[in-house]
């Protein structure tokens, strides 16, 4: 009876520790690079994993702690660092407005399960269906197709008051967009034009729709009626077409690395004086190195030195996030490196195999192993079972 009892155990505790193997393999450690101490998180996704943006409390235009963006994701979160660039300089004291670009707005492409939620920025990092990653040069722009006619956005969720723009706005919008009543808004909604209703102050995407709002001297202007069939999309204008096939997109504004060289020259549209290639500040970055996984990294350094010690470490690609303030970085349940101020969006990885891990578990190391395992493993070490060699590091 003993030994069946030790078998079964034995093939629970197999079923448990791959179960745990199952889930991303995520490393936080600190490497020197660009001369100063980084903070570094390496992650190799798995079958469980999933790379995107997170956006504040769910609503374009919005702001939040990163740890309160973390806690209230609908998966675990077992690493993650701060998004691209955003507008942190609104005028707090006057209400949101999109109209007077009084809001938080970002500045990098965001698509989510195959949605453009954010048009922006020429660099990005694009995550496919299967798992695969790559940070290219792309320009993505939304796109509707009304009946055989492709329109080309202006932009997604970023009003234009040119006379002859066109521009989409969707649910994940949080602020409510003044529209002229001579703009024109077709409301899209499983693959139709739903409604056509002249612009309003206030408004809102209904939820689970689109908006292609068209200003009155658009070219397509007045020219679709209800029931017209309608797609919402989102194409590559310049850069890698590959980005167009990817599941998730989260936009970077300029490339360190690009193909195993330095890139931090030939960033022409990154113009401010502090993203000069030779400023030294607190900068965060992603790239994936040359085993494929993805790093994760803040360190007080330049975009130039920073380059020079990751060719150096193999990274074949690798794009700038926001920085100074809004530098932030996150594994395993330990916040690495505090943000200053609150964050628009954050680069997250998520694992549907990845237990709950708190702050104070983390630092106590992983020398115990999760509680959802803790009864087994205990019970096959007293059965004597265990292998030495698995005894420790159980959440490694």
């Amino acid at each position: 009876m003993k030994l069946i009892r030790k078998i079964a155990l034995a093939l629970a505790l197999v079923l448990l520790l791959t179960a745990a193997a199952s889930a991303a393999t995520v490393t936080a450690t600190t490497e020197t690079i660009g001369g100063a101490t980084a903070q570094v998180v390496y992650i190799t996704p798995s079958a469980t994993t999933e790379i995107r943006a997170l956006i504040a409390n769910g609503a374009l235009g919005t702001t939040a702690p990163a740890e309160t963006i973390i806690a209230a994701a609908d998966k675990p979160v077992v690493a993650a660092i701060n998004g691209n660039f955003y507008n942190c300089w609104y005028d707090r004291g006057k209400p949101l407005s999109v109209a007077e670009n009084n809001y938080p707005r970002l500045y990098g492409a965001i698509v989510t399960d195959g949605k453009m939620v954010n048009s922006g920025a020429t660099v990005a990092l694009g995550i496919a269906q299967d798992g695969s990653m790559k940070i290219c040069r792309a320009t993505l722009k939304g796109t509707v197709t009304l009946g055989k006619r492709l329109i080309t956005a202006w932009g997604v969720n970023a009003m234009h008051n040119d006379p002859q723009a066109c521009y989409v706005l969707t649910e994940e919008l949080g602020v409510g967009a003044d529209i002229p009543a001579s703009s024109e808004i077709l409301i899209i909604r499983d693959g139709a034009v739903e409604a056509v209703q002249p612009g309003c102050a206030g408004f809102r995407v209904p939820g689970g729709a689109v908006a292609l709002v068209l200003n009155s001297g658009c070219y397509v202007y007045g020219s679709t009626k209800a029931g017209t069939k309608a797609v919402y999309s989102f194409t590559v204008t310049d850069g890698d077409s590959d980005i167009a096939s990817m599941k998730n997109v989260i936009g970077g504004t300029g490339m360190i690395v690009e193909h195993g060289m330095s890139a931090v020259d030939d960033n022409p549209n990154v113009t401010a004086a502090d993203q000069d290639p030779d400023s030294v500040s607190v900068r965060s970055f992603a790239a994936i190195t040359a085993d494929g996984r993805l790093m994760l990294a803040t360190v007080t350094s330049s975009y130039r030195s920073i380059a020079q010690s990751l060719i150096q470490m193999g990274v074949q690609d690798a794009m700038t996030l926001d920085g100074g303030a809004s530098s932030m970085l996150y594994a395993n349940g330990k916040t690495l490196y505090p943000a200053g101020r609150e964050m628009a969006s954050i680069l997250a990885v998520l694992d549907t195999e990845a237990s709950a891990a708190s702050p104070a578990s983390s630092a106590a190391g992983s020398a115990q192993p999760s509680n959802w395992a803790k009864a087994d493993v205990e019970q096959a070490a007293q059965l004597a079972i265990l292998p030495a060699s698995l005894q420790g590091a159980y959440q490694s």
